[in-house]
Formats: C-alpha cells, structure tokens, sequence
C-alpha cells in the first residue's frame, strides 16, 4: 500500500517564492490522499504517475492537480474497485464511463481553445478528462518501456527507428491500433505502416491507419470469422466498397482516399 503525497516536500514548493506560495489557487488542499483509493493496485500505478509530476511540474499546476486527482480518486472508488491495473479497461470504455460519472456531476466535459496558428476554435477534452488520459498513457508507457516503438499498440512516431516527415505546424505523432481487434490484421497492418515511414510524412499515415481502421472495424461487424488479410473474399470487398459509399458519410476526395489505402 502506497502513502500520501504532500506537495511540500517536493522542490517545487520547497523553491517557491513568497508570491507563488501567495498565488495558489487551493492554499490549504496540499496533499494527494493515495491511501484513499480502495484497489491497492491502483494505488502503486496513481502514486508513480502524481510523483512524477511532483517531480516535473510547476507548484500551480500539481497544487490544481490535486482537485482533479480528488474527482479520478471518488470516480476509481466507484468503478475500478476489482481492476489489476486501470489498463485492465480499453481507453474508450474508460473515456465514456469517467465522463458520464462527470456529466452526472454538473462538469464540463469539454473545452473550447483558440488555436493561434489557424486563428480558430477547437474543442478539446476537459482538464478532468485530459488528467485521467495521462494518468492512463503513463500506465501504458511504463509497462511498454522495453518494447520496440514499432511493436507497441500505440505508437509515438517521433520514436521510432524511421522517423517519417512531419508537419511544424501540425504536429500529431501518435497511431492508435488498439481499435483493430482482429490480431492478425493489427500486425500486417503495423508492418505496412511502419514501411511506409521511409518514404510518407506523418499526416498521411494517420490517414492511412484511419482507413485501416475503418476496413478493420467493417470485417469485424459483419465478417467476424474472418481473421487474416488472405481470407478476404471479392464480395467482401464490394460490400465495403458499398458501405463506405451509402454509410460513413465520406467526401468524394475522403472516399477516394479510403480506397488508395
């Protein structure tokens, strides 16, 4: 069983000046009460990821965590009492129940930020939301620290061996494979991409895994005995063909770029 974590004995309070100790915004709420969370196996995973951030961020943000980590403490207490791990849960799943358990509470669920490189607004998860995602990706992270980026079901393309052109401006590094269930066609697939770094830029191998993706998830709904590549039949594909030109909503240039993957 894991202890508490009070933010005074970490350097970020320690080396506080007299107005940021006079700037916080929760001055009396000091300590991440751990010892609270009923799964003890929890508790290990959530007391490296809050002490990692002790030791990295500023006094603000991890004295602001602990109102965030107090809502993930009650929600894990409700739905994750029997878990071995809070990856025992697809992110999906998780994502949904967390925030329906906020929605439930009167809380924002999202953000709008302005994005000053497009002079717009994008929607974003909320604080809470985007808290419980770290918490989640560090799990994951620590638990994949000795696997090949390449083999991982979520990659981090700026690590891996070759490293495909990206957009400055844009950056998005990240492929998710955890959708494909079919295991078979989750490794061809990764082998495709993982080739395809040598010579496309980012940008379009995330287009490429989204229609990956899409196949995958179409032969799973109404092909689910099929589970390699090499037992796709002609009318299985015409019936994709038909599904993404009557179902998914796609632009002409959307659905031409479907079929090129």
């Amino acid at each position: 069983m894991k202890g508490n974590i009070n933010v005074i004995s970490y350097d970020c309070y320690q080396q506080a000046t007299e107005k940021q100790l006079e700037g916080l915004k929760w001055k009396e709420n000091r300590v991440y009460y751990i010892s609270e969370i009923l799964n003890e196996k929890i508790q290990d995973e959530i007391y490296g990821y809050i002490d990692d951030r002790c030791r990295r961020l500023s006094l603000s943000t991890v004295v602001n965590d602990i109102y965030r980590f107090d809502l993930l403490k009650e929600f894990l207490n409700e739905k994750c009492t029997s878990c071995s791990s809070i990856t025992d849960k697809k992110w999906e799943e998780l994502e949904r129940t967390y925030k329906a358990f906020l929605y439930k509470k009167g809380l924002a669920l999202y953000v709008r930020r302005n994005r000053p490189d497009r002079r717009s607004v994008e929607q974003q998860s909320s604080a809470q939301v985007s808290f419980l995602k770290m918490y989640y990706e560090y799990v994951v992270k620590s638990k994949t620290a000795d696997i090949p980026e390449n083999e991982k079901d979520v990659w981090d393309m700026r690590k891996l061996d070759i490293v495909p052109r990206s957009n400055p401006i844009r950056g998005r590094y990240r492929l998710d494979f955890r959708e494909i269930r079919q295991k078979e066609f989750k490794e061809i697939i990764k082998r495709i991409l993982y080739s395809h770094c040598q010579t496309k830029a980012m940008g379009s191998i995330k287009g490429e895994l989204r229609g990956f993706r899409r196949f995958a998830g179409f032969m799973y709904d109404r092909f689910p005995e099929v589970r390699h590549f090499t037992e796709i039949s002609r009318d299985m594909i015409e019936d994709y063909l038909v599904y993404i030109k009557t179902d998914t909503g796609l632009t002409s240039v959307s659905y031409t770029t479907e079929l090129s993957v």
